[in-house]
């Protein structure tokens, strides 16, 4: 039993030393590789660099061309500021050229194929942006670590944030289409010395993050040559174009809407009575506030001349027809207490009736006016003479002292003594119930003509009343088709 557990011991000793004695050659394998792979990119280091110059282009002969591949992958539009028109967008840019000096045989090297080297150490394209709107002319590129193959090839890819001038075109503002567009090219080298080309006809926008305010509609990559006069060589340009919609809600709820209500309110201020003076207030508070929306959407838009947007011109309209609303109401207001100053004429009361026929209103003392205009003025002739004596038709009353005068001998030019010759006779031949009965028709006829006075007043305010509802309801109407023909059209040219 002794021997047995010996023997048991010695087995698991002698296997513990074998795994022991393994993981060492193992590990040391591996160190000594790793070794001699640090060892071979030094190498290639010291190989690649020694006498290379950053400032020389890679090639071979001084007349071949360099190519370079550009492409755009977006990942983030970061701001838009529509004041300065400058568009921020965070993009990967990738270029692809050839080193004709950064070449080697992967079997001297470990078989190393690629090997990544600072791109300060490298000749890398003068690639500009050319509407580029930050002080720094290179835009905001990092400088990372380019990727180089044994082939010579180099590819670059960098992260960076450009801000690009970007002209606005609010004229369909806040249903706009934009477009930016991203200039690239040499700022040194002429197209027979440093070519741009591009492998895709858009940008990569698969990593794209969606703003809040614009939608991303496409990128599509275009390439240009442009001559210039100062020199016969031709200027490749591959130039982006950034289109992008602009999400109109933000700005229909904060901007249009309360345009289209404060409209709106106008209507409630046509309902109230012509002689409300809180109308005239509503309208000027309605118009100053119309005023304030205008002036924030001018901060908001870029101050330029060459369109005016849809929602600005709407915003005068409006404004224009609030104030020719202001002063309509203060036309109608001016008729509805006009009162008995002015009689209404014959052709203003059919006016008048054709006008209420139109925005189906009834006016009954227009009417009755237009229509019994001389069987009235008949009767109230008649009236008055039938209140008279025969004998005394020719005598006046004076309103002022309520009393008859007989001023008919004065109208003759007869003198005093024939108008006491003239009292004598109708003494003696007048009995004195007929004198108390001239009296009594006199005052009679005075308070006919009084009351005839007053009702023919009391009609004339009331013509005028209806007159100014007539003309009220007309304004109204006039406001409702141009209001809201105003606002179908803007919407309509906006969103088309």
């Amino acid at each position: 039993m002794m021997c047995t557990c010996q023997q048991r011991k010695q087995k698991k000793m002698d296997r513990f030393i074998q795994i022991l004695l393994l993981t060492i050659t193992v590990t040391a394998k591996g160190c000594f590789a790793y070794h001699n792979s640090e060892f071979d990119v030094h190498r290639l280091m010291s190989k690649l660099m020694s006498g290379y110059s950053t400032a020389v282009r890679p090639v071979v002969n001084y007349r071949d061309t360099v190519t370079v591949d550009l492409s755009l992958t977006l990942v983030e539009l970061l701001d838009m500021d529509e004041v300065n028109q400058i568009m921020t967008t965070s993009l990967w840019m990738t270029q692809k050229w050839q080193d004709a000096a950064l070449t080697w045989d992967p079997r001297d090297y470990g078989n190393i194929t690629s090997i990544r080297i600072p791109i300060e150490q490298l000749w890398r394209p003068d690639l500009v942006l050319y509407n580029n709107a930050n002080d720094n002319l290179e835009g905001g590129i990092q400088m990372t670590q380019a990727v180089v193959s044994s082939d010579g090839f180099v590819k670059w890819n960098a992260p960076t944030i450009l801000k690009s001038a970007c002209e606005m075109n609010p004229l369909k503002f806040p249903f706009d289409v934009q477009t930016c567009v991203l200039k690239f090219g040499s700022w040194s080298f002429h197209g027979n010395q440093l070519d741009v080309v591009i492998r895709e006809s858009e940008a990569d926008i698969s990593v794209y993050e969606s703003s809040g305010e614009w939608a991303l509609v496409s990128m599509p990559a275009r390439r240009e040559v442009t001559y210039y006069p100062c020199c016969p060589e031709p200027y490749p340009i591959v130039s982006y174009d950034v289109i992008i919609k602009r999400s109109p809600l933000f700005y229909v709820m904060n901007l249009m809407l309360p345009c289209i209500l404060l409209s709106a309110m106008i209507l409630l201020g046509f309902c109230l009575p012509p002689d409300a003076g809180e109308r005239i207030t509503l309208t000027i508070t309605v118009l100053l506030s119309l005023t304030v929306f205008q002036v924030l959407v001018a901060e908001t838009l870029p101050p330029t001349s060459d369109v005016v947007p849809y929602i600005s011109q709407y915003y005068a309209l409006i404004i224009m027809l609030v104030g020719i609303c202001t002063v309509l109401s203060i036309v109608t207001l001016s008729m509805h207490h006009r009162g008995d100053s002015v009689q209404l004429s014959q052709t203003y009361r059919r006016g008048m009736l054709f006008l209420a026929k139109m925005v189906f209103l009834e006016c009954p003392n227009i009417k009755m006016a237009a229509k019994k205009y001389h069987e009235i003025k008949t009767a109230r002739d008649n009236a008055i003479r039938g209140a008279h004596n025969p004998a005394f038709e020719d005598d006046e009353l004076d309103d002022d002292n309520e009393e008859p005068q007989i001023a008919a001998p004065y109208a003759n030019g007869s003198s005093t003594d024939d108008v006491k010759q003239l009292f004598k006779q109708d003494n003696e031949t007048t009995t004195p119930i007929d004198k108390y009965m001239t009296r009594i028709s006199d005052g009679l006829a005075f308070l006919a003509k009084r009351q005839t006075g007053k009702d023919d007043s009391e009609q004339t305010s009331r013509e005028w009343m209806e007159s100014a509802n007539a003309v009220d309801r007309l304004f109204t109407v006039v406001f409702l088709i141009l209001g809201t023909f105003t606002t179908i059209l803007m919407i309509w040219l906006a969103a088309a």
